[in-house]
């Protein structure tokens, strides 16, 4: 199990805990709602759901959500969420895109902080659009380019970030079109030498023509 799964699963419990995460996700499905033309028709997939924070936020406006995720203990604690709400739109999976591959599925596949932990980012990208039915979306939201001081803990990063010219690149050579990128939210959090600092979030949307 690779130490950054061990890490997902050992913070799984108190993960909800933080507001500053609550915010984030919220921030990041009202920036999806306006970007991507959501319907109740569209089967999604969250990729790197986590405790499913995005996804609960999204559910009602599709007909369905996989939430996706190589974390046993996040997919543990969102079933929980799922049974105690009697939610039967939403179904969990343990999957890691960067090892199988997935027929045209999802009219839409969405993500929330995930790709800085994926170290062939680009490579997801392409396993990401073979997954998309033509005419589908992606939408994903991560770090805009910073130094590292994000993480004070490395283990499991792989990229301080993306800009937006880095995100759409990626978008472009996985074969999305329409794309366009946008601030979903800044996060304000103490650095190593306990200052604060801004960072931004961004979401880069694009389609499967």
């Amino acid at each position: 199990m690779p130490s950054a799964q061990r890490d997902f699963d050992a913070v799984a419990q108190t993960w909800d805990d933080e507001p500053r995460r609550v915010e984030l996700s919220r921030a990041i499905a009202d920036a999806i709602r306006e970007e991507v033309p959501l319907s109740r028709a569209m089967s999604a997939m969250d990729y790197g759901a986590g405790t499913g924070l995005v996804t609960l936020l999204l559910h009602d406006d599709l007909a369905s959500v996989v939430a996706a995720d190589t974390s046993e203990g996040m997919l543990a604690v969102l079933d929980g969420k799922i049974a105690a709400a009697g939610i039967d739109t939403v179904h969990t999976r343990l999957l890691d895109l960067t090892a199988t591959d997935l027929p045209p599925t999802f009219d839409l596949i969405f993500s929330a902080m995930t790709l800085h932990h994926i170290a062939a980012a680009a490579g997801l990208l392409h396993k990401l659009y073979a997954a998309i039915v033509p005419g589908g979306w992606l939408a994903l939201a991560d770090l805009d380019a910073e130094d590292g001081s994000f993480h004070p803990d490395p283990v499991g990063i792989f990229h301080h970030g993306f800009s937006a010219e880095e995100m759409q690149a990626m978008f472009a050579a996985a074969g999305f079109v329409d794309l366009r990128t946008r601030l979903a939210h800044v996060v304000t959090r103490a650095i190593a030498d306990g200052t604060l600092r801004d960072f931004s979030v961004l979401l880069t949307v694009g389609r499967k023509a």
